[in-house]
């Protein structure tokens, strides 16, 4: 049993700024970047958004559970939460994943405990993505390069731009502007790794 949990509940804000790349399913006109980007290039990553059926109770149930606690009914209670979670979105990968069977499509990242799939999709692969009945949305998956004029301040690995800067450069005020205000979502951030030498 699982005696420290963590559980990741949502993508990053980096998400809600490709909003407008967003796909629901069966949505021609923005369907139709998606596969063009896939026909230019061969091919496309995208974040596929599952629909999994009772997620939100699912992953409250999952989220109630805290570390630390030795109670063997209490640990118990909590992985068959985690358990439930993660086989509700494995089912519906897997069935997401059986609509493209025969289509040229690879799988980038599987998630346990969010109701995502990372994939890289042939223009075929896209065409019978949108139409599988898991799919609450697509989004593709690209890097949000830093702007020209904070590349030109990185001098190092280290020296990226800081907090108080940042939204500015993830562009939220564009969002804010399109009414996007980032209530239900949640975010996440991953972290990778720590800068002991940092001046804070």
């Amino acid at each position: 049993m699982k005696t420290q949990r963590t559980v990741i509940t949502i993508l990053s804000f980096a998400i809600l700024l490709s909003l407008p790349a967003i796909v629901a399913a069966g949505q021609g006109e923005k369907y139709a970047d998606l596969l063009q980007t896939a026909r230019e290039k061969g091919f496309v990553r995208v974040i596929a958004c599952l629909e999994v059926p009772g997620i939100d109770a699912l992953t409250k149930a999952s989220n109630r559970f805290v570390t630390g606690i030795t109670d063997a009914a209490y640990l118990q209670s909590a992985y068959t939460a985690d358990l439930n979670l993660e086989k509700a979105i494995g089912s519906v990968t897997d069935q997401v994943l059986q609509h493209l069977n025969g289509r040229d499509y690879s799988v980038n990242h599987t998630f346990s405990t969010l109701p995502c799939l990372a994939l890289t999709l042939s223009p075929e692969a896209v065409s019978r993505l949108t139409d599988s009945p898991g799919i609450v949305a697509l989004i593709e998956d690209r890097p949000i390069p830093l702007s020209e004029s904070w590349t030109n301040h990185v001098k190092d690995k280290i020296s990226y731009p800081q907090l108080q800067q940042s939204t500015e450069i993830v562009g939220a005020k564009e969002a804010w502007n399109l009414g996007y205000t980032g209530k239900g979502w949640f975010v996440a951030i991953l972290d990778t790794g720590i800068y002991k030498a940092h001046e804070f």
